[in-house]
């Protein structure tokens, strides 16, 4: 098939995208661009698997922020070409290209000219080409660089206290020549304030090394850009090391504090013009950057969205927990009738019970186990265990074993067990906690999304203490969402006997049909109703019973979609079947309703609830105090008459319905309108894809096949020529028409999500759409459509 797209004269691939424009692959000249608009922001599903807002990132924005710029070259003639520009003291020589000390005395050579700016620092290099006693030192003002007592090259990085020139000593009576001496500025666009001789910033190697004292006035690194009030920023932080204390971002609506090694990134949101000011925020700072960016967000209205779905997901987990797991050394492990040797631990279970443990479990927490066994003989019993002496794990082989499970014992101790009689051998164990889950690198594919226009009717989309609460206490951005920020609230039901917990947004106006969705998570419960109702009615109105450990619909009266978004959460959905005026959430203790007595702790997660007067879930809409509409999506007007052949050509697709709602929806070839076009698309009759074409407004063909599911992607391709149409389905000619008229040459030239005129858009899912010049042969076709 990659053959087959490579011949097509217009093909579209969710790779890429401009600020109103979805770029095709070919032709590259931009001839089969989209011209694309929604005019309003959108979310999307990003290759990481997060709900994320479709948004135009700025290039970074502070100079110099991997601390690498270097400025121009200070020193003349540092290549020692001539006997010039340097002036000598009388145990200095300069001759074939170096400068070459006496050993006569500890004086120096020097430059006038380069004189240091107070505060700044610089680099300076030089290459040690001889030397037999003694060391060189370059000094700069009064700070002195490293001692060079061997052949070879040396950088020091001195920032300046005085206005005095460069100068190499040689120290201790040195005898040797040196070379390519080289003085640069760096940390330029960097502004330090405060500063004294114990109280600095150091640059060096693409890092900089922050020491502030707690000294008045207080030593400041500070960017040479300035952010604007009411604009958001991505600020991230890459901190190398921390030896001591911990430097702050503060001000002007920004209080970040970083004390950690790693990168860390926060949003910000300036309220006053301001820099980047970093500076003491604990002890005495000693902390070295690596980077620092800054990056302006614009939640732009006209960008298309590649949305991604289908992802795997897997186990995020924490560090390693054991040390010692492959038993290298007789260390770390607590022994009882037990030993380590040979690379692993050995149980040996001959009339006594026999144990090797190490303390690290923590009450509550999951972990994921993974070790070998070998030489178990069978006999008595081979098991992990907990403290309390329950069983976590039995082994009754050898191999290698993993499994999950969760510690509930206040004492942390893992352990390996032989009872009398058994006897095994142990090797490469590891235990980590399971943090969640995490979606598996490349697992998920992209696709161009296009919905129509929605409006989110609940005002606090992510806030859910705006709400009504019936015995339950909330507990706010406890817990990471589906759009990575730490957002998600925690549905509790207090400890009052005999009640409902509920959790509910109400007056609300709820029409037949209208759709209601919350992204939910299991936390110490693991059940959550959720419903339409009309005043509190205990979940008798159009109702859902989720499981969130799978997934899973317990129970349903009304349409109910469960999507899995991972790492624990699920988008769960209804459709209202009469008018009502509240949706509600009930987190449950159990696969029931009813009354029950909660423990002030225990509840779930829930995040990004939203109701539409659709009649089918859309991507997810934020509100923050309002109402929020996203807009439709519009992709139409690419190609020309050169890119289509009005005679004879295929045109094809890879697309998924977001619904089966009855309505049509189409992808045509047209002069701009209805009157000349061929076209696929949906019909309004429930799974039918639909071929159809116009000539002079008069139907030719008209061709249809019943799909098994017209959510699910299918691969589509109509082709036509005179008097021999034919529309493909997942390599299967399902329907032909040989008696239908073309469109004259060079009527045809214009590409669209929707009827050629601008009505019936298609809502949908595409992965692919090309169109071909040429009618291809059915061997072709098949090879083009198969899934």
């Amino acid at each position: 098939m990659s053959n087959l797209l490579k011949d097509a004269s217009i093909l579209l691939t969710p790779t890429g995208y401009d600020n109103g424009s979805m770029n095709a692959i070919k032709p590259e000249n931009g001839d089969g661009d989209f011209t694309f608009s929604r005019n309003s922001a959108a979310t999307r599903v990003n290759a990481q698997g997060l709900v994320k807002n479709v948004q135009i990132l700025s290039s970074n924005l502070v100079s110099n922020g991997d601390f690498s710029q270097e400025g121009s070259e200070l020193v003349t003639n540092g290549n020692f070409a001539t006997d010039t520009d340097w002036s000598k003291d009388s145990n200095w020589s300069i001759s074939n290209g170096s400068a070459s000390a006496n050993g006569t005395s500890n004086n120096n050579i020097s430059q006038s000219s380069i004189i240091p700016t107070l505060g700044k620092t610089y680099k300076i290099t030089f290459e040690v080409l001889t030397i037999s006693q003694g060391y060189f030192q370059a000094r700069l003002g009064n700070e002195l660089g490293v001692q060079a007592n061997n052949v070879g090259v040396y950088t020091s990085y001195v920032t300046a206290t005085t206005n005095d020139r460069i100068r190499i000593y040689a120290k201790s009576l040195a005898i040797g020549s040196i070379t390519n001496i080289s003085v640069k500025e760096v940390g330029q666009d960097w502004t330090i304030t405060g500063s004294d001789a114990n109280n600095y910033v150091e640059f060096g190697d693409g890092t900089a090394r922050l020491k502030f004292l707690n000294t008045s006035p207080l030593t400041q690194l500070i960017t040479s850009f300035v952010m604007t009030a009411g604009k958001k920023y991505k600020l991230t932080v890459d901190v190398l090391t921390v030896t001591s204390g911990g430097i702050k971002v503060d001000g002007n609506g920004i209080s970040e504090t970083f004390n950690t090694p790693g990168i860390t990134t926060r949003i910000i949101n300036p309220t006053g013009a301001t820099p980047i000011r970093f500076y003491r925020a604990t002890g005495n700072v000693d902390i070295t950057l690596n980077s620092v960016s800054l990056i302006e967000i614009t939640d732009d209205t006209n960008l298309p969205r590649i949305n991604y779905e289908g992802f795997s997901y897997q186990d995020s987990l924490g560090s390693e927990l054991v040390t010692n797991g492959d038993f290298a050394t007789d260390s770390n492990w607590t022994k009882l009738n037990a030993t380590i040797s040979g690379g692993t631990g050995n149980l040996n279970g001959t009339g006594v019970t026999s144990l090797l443990y190490q303390n690290i479990l923590t009450n509550g927490k999951t972990y994921k186990v993974t070790f070998t066994a070998s030489d178990y003989n069978g006999l008595g019993q081979a098991r992990v265990i907990d403290n309390s002496g329950s069983t976590i794990y039995i082994i009754t082989s050898n191999g290698t074993f993993t499994f999950t499970f969760t510690h509930s014992n206040a004492n942390g101790n893992f352990l390996f067990r032989a009872t009398a009689g058994a006897i095994f051998s142990i090797n490469n164990v590891s235990v980590k906690e399971v943090l969640g889950q995490e979606v598996v690198p490349n697992s998920g594919c992209g696709s161009w999304l296009f919905e129509p226009q929605s409006t989110n009717l609940i005002t606090y989309s992510s806030d859910l203490t705006q709400g009504i609460t019936n015995r339950l206490l909330i507990t706010s951005n406890t817990n990471s969402s589906p759009d990575g920020t730490n957002t998600a609230d925690k549905l509790i039901p207090n400890n009052t006997n005999s009640a409902y917990h509920y959790f509910a947004f109400s007056s609300l106006t709820i029409a037949t049909n209208n759709v209601y969705s919350v992204f939910l998570k299991k936390a110490e419960y693991e059940y959550a109703l959720i419903s339409f109702e009309t005043s509190g009615s205990s979940g008798s109105s159009d109702k859902a019973l989720i499981n969130l450990n799978n997934g899973t619909i317990e129970q349903s009266d009304t349409e109910t979609k469960v999507e899995n978004y991972g790492n624990g959460w699920y988008r769960c959905s209804i459709k209202a079947t009469s008018s009502r005026t509240s949706v509600v959430i009930y987190p449950l203790a159990s696969a029931s309703l009813g009354s029950f007595t909660g423990d002030n702790v225990s509840g779930i997660l829930a995040w990004g609830l939203q109701l539409e007067q659709n009649s089918f879930s859309t991507s997810y809409i934020p509100t923050q105090g309002a109402t929020s509409t996203r807009l439709q999506d519009i992709a139409n007007n690419s190609a020309n008459a050169s890119l289509i052949n009005s005679e004879e050509g295929v045109l094809y697709a890879e697309i998924a319905a977001l619904t089966n709602d009855l309505t049509n929806r189409f992808i045509s070839i047209s002069n701009g309108s209805k009157a000349e076009r061929v076209e696929i698309g949906y019909s309004n009759v429930s799974n039918k894809i639909f071929a159809f074409s116009n000539v002079g407004n008069v139907n030719q063909c008209n061709i249809s096949f019943v799909l098994p599911n017209m959510l699910d992607y299918n691969k589509i391709a109509l082709k036509y020529k005179l008097n021999d149409f034919s529309l493909w389905v997942n390599g299967v000619k399902v329907g032909v028409d040989l008696n239908a008229s073309v469109s004259a040459q060079n009527t045809l030239n214009e590409l669209a999500f929707d009827e050629g005129d601008g009505t019936d858009v298609f809502y949908s899912k595409t992965k692919a759409l090309a169109v071909f010049k040429t009618a291809l042969t059915d061997a072709q076709l098949t090879a083009l459509t198969t899934i």
